[in-house]
This record gives structure tokens, C-alpha cells and sequence, in this order.
């Protein structure tokens, strides 16, 4: 058809219902049911209907698509969008086009061939988590592309007391592979169009380019700033973002490596909920753990599971219920161990990576500072103080590692901190900044206890679902609250009442007085 012709049929179109050679408008597609469906003409050059776009489509989000047309089934009188927008695309003026991408739903679907522009409307599901990212959050490298995203969306389903509007949370994809952060804003209509209450954003430097690239700070500002902009925007129209921190890579460098610790460290202190999958399969370089990696961008499907372990179970319960992003308090302290009793906490469902720290006072006793069982059998792991201030760590396997730095009795607040990379099959004792040598083990804890057979005071508690770098212990022990895959912080006062965890999760921490 020609151009002048398909003007014509543009033209008898706007008409309107009642003329004598007006069109009915149709949205195609390959989640169309039939391939088409008529839209009613609501006024002149105006059509608008609610439709079941519920037909199965083989692929991934990308693949989820309509367009409209003037006649059923003709090729040659499509309209696509603008792409990144809501402007309809005249073939006699726009170059490019791009096809409306939706996941299977009921939707109003709004078309005015007046000022070219459509409109797609929906309610908004409040149990729904629209992962908005790249290749990874698509589930890249894992089998069937049921990556970190799917699993967590399996892993919510399954938790009976979360719920979203009287169901369970669940996570619905709007990822491309390849995507970077100037894609999403420029696609940005498409996670409107998902209708969710919460927006994951998961992305990471590598598509930025920071390996190629010669302008390395120029990237990090970039993606920097780009992020700080989408963030904005969610909160904007009313939905709630949470922030997939950056992971590895196979060919990252150190000098990568330095880049990606450093904006996690920003995205820990952003006013948004964040995770910490580094954390999951780092192998202390930035690189995939080994037996984690699927290829050189991409985790496999274990590496996948730990990417979602890495996620706070009951964050977006905790969240919808209106729990507030966490301050870092400074409380009093309170009495620990002995015959003050026991603090016990268990994790909400399985956890693999973990940091845990306690801030306290010492004693020049021998005691126990915290206790941890394994859900693997294989015993439990502790550290213990010594009467020289020496402080031990004692893994479930039966190994034994001291910190050499003897912590001095000067009644000032010392940090007592245990990180355990699962994948990487190591975990350290840091006493403040001051690290140990790794111990080679995999652990599943199953709870931990805090406090022995003498007191201790204690000021903080604090539980992350992830391994962390040493630069991220050092912000810990100077006052950052660092947030991402915080699942327990506790400020401990002085007095009876039970201490109030303050992350953004439902876990309680449970004293045994």
C-alpha cells in the first residue's frame, strides 16, 4: 500500500463510527487472543476497550508485544509507538518504531488517531514486584531462565503471612537483556505499563561498560546518576523502587572491582531498599564464585538461588506495612549473657551468606559472644573472649581462628563481626577493622544466639543476608548504616522491654531474660 493510500484510510478512520467509510481499530499481537481485537469507537478518531490480552507467549518479556492496525490482519496499516513513549507513529513521518511490550493481563487500551498519542490502563496490584533489568534479572544463565527473579517470586508465594492486598507477593519480569541504565529511562513506559506496587531495579556497571571503558569515572557517575533519576521517577508515579546492588563478572579487573564496591556502597546509603547480591557469589575479587557461573556475564542456576537468598524474605511486607528505612541509633547498651540471659534470633527462611555483628563492651572474662547452629548438621559454630582480650572464632567444623589484635579494656564500644561467603567457601572474624584469615567452609545457619555464661553489655545487633567487603565492615564500624540485605538491626537499650528491630523485615530478635 502507498503512502498516499494508507492516508486516505487514516483519514476515513478519524471520520468517526457513524460515516459511511470509517474503520474499526485493532490490536494485534502475539498476546492477543485470535491476533486481533476490535477496540469500539468511543468519538471520532478515538477507540477504547477493556481486553483480555491472555494469550501464552514462547520467549521472555521481550517477546510479550501488540501493535494496532486499521483493518484486521493488514500489515501494511500498523501503528506502532514512538519509542520510549505513548505517541503513535505515522509511517509517512517516523522512522523508527517500536512495539508496545505487556505482560498477559486485562487491560483498558486507549487509541486517539487525532493527536496520535494511546494510553494503557490497569489497576494497581499491590502484591505484584515488576523486575525492571537486564540479562540477569531475566534470568539469564539459569536453566529455563528461572533466575534469581523467578525464585523469589516462588519463594514469596510460599510465605503465608506476607500478603499484598489479601494475596501473596509475587514478581512478574519486565527485563531485556543488554539493557543499561539510559534503557530503562528510555523505556520507562514499560514499567508503568506492568501496574506493579513495587519496581526492582536490576542492573550492574558491566552494561554500563566499566570493563572497556578508558573513562571508568566517567561510567560510575553515569550509571550514578542515571539510577538516582529512575529511583526518583518510580517514587514519582507512586510506586515503591528497590535496588539490586552491582555483582561480578568474569573478566572485571581490580580496578573494576574498586568501581563496583564503590556504588554499592552508595546504593547501601540511598534512601531506597537495596540487596546485596556481591555479597552471594563474589569470589573476593570480583568475579564469579567458582561452580557458580553459567558464562563469562552470567550466574548459573546456583548461582542464581544465591542471588535470591540475598533478598530479605518479609522486605516487602515489612515495607507495604509502612515500616520506615532504619536510622542508625545510638542506644545505651544492655546486658547480655549470664544471668541477664540470652538474645536468639533465627533467619527467615533458608540463609547461606550472612554477616553478623555485635557491638559491646568487653569483659576481661572468658565467655562466649555468640553461637550460631548449622541446619546442615554440621554442629555449631561460636566466638569466644578470652581473659587477654583475644578474640576466637570456632567453626562448626571444628577449626579454630584467632584474631591476633588483642581488644583493650578501655569501657569504649568494640565491633565483633563474623562474614561468611558461602560460595566463596570462606568466612572471617573481624575485631573492629581488623580482619582475620579465612576459614574454608559452607555454612547454612540455622539461628544465632547472642550472649554466654558472663555478661557482656551490648549497644547493636546487626543481621545482613550477605557476605561483605571489608570496606563495607570498615563503613559498618565508622556509624554507616548500611542497608542492603539488612534483615536485623537492633539497638539495644537499657530496661525490659523487648528491643525493636528496626530493618526493614518482620524477624524479631528474642531475649531470654
Amino acid at each position: 500500500m502507498k503512502r498516499k493510500e494508507f492516508a486516505l484510510i487514516l483519514s476515513a478512520a478519524m471520520i468517526g463510527c457513524g460515516a459511511a467509510g470509517a474503520r474499526t481499530l485493532f490490536v494485534n499481537g502475539p498476546i492477543v487472543p485470535a491476533d486481533a481485537v476490535a477496540l469500539d469507537s468511543v468519538a471520532p478518531g478515538e477507540w477504547r476497550s477493556t481486553v483480555t490480552l491472555d494469550r501464552p507467549v514462547e520467549g521472555d518479556y521481550f517477546s510479550h508485544s501488540a501493535w494496532f492496525t486499521l483493518a484486521e490482519g493488514d500489515s501494511t496499516t500498523v501503528l506502532r509507538r514512538v519509542p520510549g513513549t505513548y505517541r503513535l507513529a505515522d509511517p509517512r513521518k517516523e522512522l523508527f518504531t517500536d512495539n508496545i511490550r505487556l505482560n498477559n493481563g486485562i487491560y483498558t487500551i486507549t487509541a486517539n488517531l487525532n493527536d496520535m498519542t494511546f494510553a494503557v490502563s490497569a489497576p494497581v496490584d499491590s502484591a505484584r514486584i515488576s523486575v525492571f533489568g537486564s540479562s540477569v534479572a531475566n534470568g539469564e544463565g539459569a536453566e529455563g531462565k528461572h533466575g534469581y527473579a523467578w525464585m523469589l517470586g516462588e519463594e514469596l508465594k510460599g510465605r503465608k503471612g506476607d500478603r499484598g492486598n489479601g494475596k501473596p507477593f509475587y514478581t512478574s519480569g519486565v527485563s531485556i537483556g543488554g539493557n543499561n541504565t539510559r534503557a530503562l529511562l528510555n523505556r520507562y513506559p514499560d514499567l508503568l505499563n506492568d501496574f506493579g506496587r513495587f519496581a526492582v531495579i536490576g542492573l550492574s556497571l558491566g552494561n554500563e561498560g566499566i570493563h572497556e571503558a578508558t573513562d571508568k569515572e566517567g561510567v560510575f557517575c553515569g550509571f550514578r546518576d542515571n539510577m538516582l533519576a529512575l529511583i526518583d521517577k518510580i517514587k514519582a508515579d507512586g510506586m515503591i523502587p528497590v535496588v539490586v546492588n552491582n555483582y561480578t563478572r568474569a573478566d572485571y579487573t581490580e580496578l573494576d572491582y574498586e568501581y563496583i564496591k564503590r556504588i554499592n556502597q552508595l546504593i547501601h546509603l540511598w534512601d531506597v531498599a537495596s540487596v546485596n547480591v556481591l555479597g552471594a557469589i563474589d569470589d573476593g575479587h570480583g568475579r564469579w564464585a567458582e561452580g557458580y557461573i553459567s558464562d563469562p556475564g552470567h550466574p548459573d542456576t546456583r548461582g542464581h538461588a544465591e542471588f535470591a537468598r540475598s533478598f530479605v524474605p518479609s522486605m516487602f511486607a515489612a515495607i507495604a506495612n509502612g515500616k520506615p528505612q532504619p536510622e542508625r541509633t545510638e542506644a545505651d547498651g544492655r546486658k547480655l549473657g549470664g544471668k541477664a540471659g540470652r538474645a536468639t534470633y533465627t533467619p527467615e527462611g533458608e540463609m547461606h551468606s550472612f554477616t553478623v555483628t555485635m557491638r559491646i563492651k568487653l569483659p576481661r572474662k572468658k565467655t562466649s559472644l555468640l553461637s550460631f547452629a548449622s541446619a546442615n548438621g554440621e554442629g555449631n559454630g561460636s566466638i569466644d573472649l578470652l581473659p587477654d582480650g583475644t578474640v576466637t572464632y570456632h567453626s562448626s567444623k571444628g577449626y579454630a581462628q584467632v584474631v591476633t589484635a588483642k581488644i583493650p579494656a578501655d569501657g569504649s564500644w568494640h565491633d565483633i563481626t563474623l562474614t561468611h561467603h558461602h560460595a566463596q567457601g570462606a568466612t572471617r572474624l573481624f575485631v573492629d577493622e581488623n580482619c582475620s584469615e579465612a576459614v574454608s567452609e559452607k555454612l547454612i545457619p540455622a539461628s544465632f544466639d547472642f550472649g554466654g555464661d558472663k555478661e557482656v553489655v551490648a549497644n547493636e545487633i546487626t543481621l545482613w543476608r550477605a557476605g561483605m567487603t571489608p570496606e563495607e565492615i570498615s563503613a559498618h564500624h565508622n556509624g554507616a548504616m548500611l542497608k542492603s540485605s539488612l534483615e536485623l538491626y537492633v539497638p539495644m537499650a537499657s530496661g525490659k522491654n523487648t528491643p525493636a528491630n528496626l530493618a526493614q523485615s518482620l524477624g524479631e530478635l528474642v531475649t531470654h531474660d
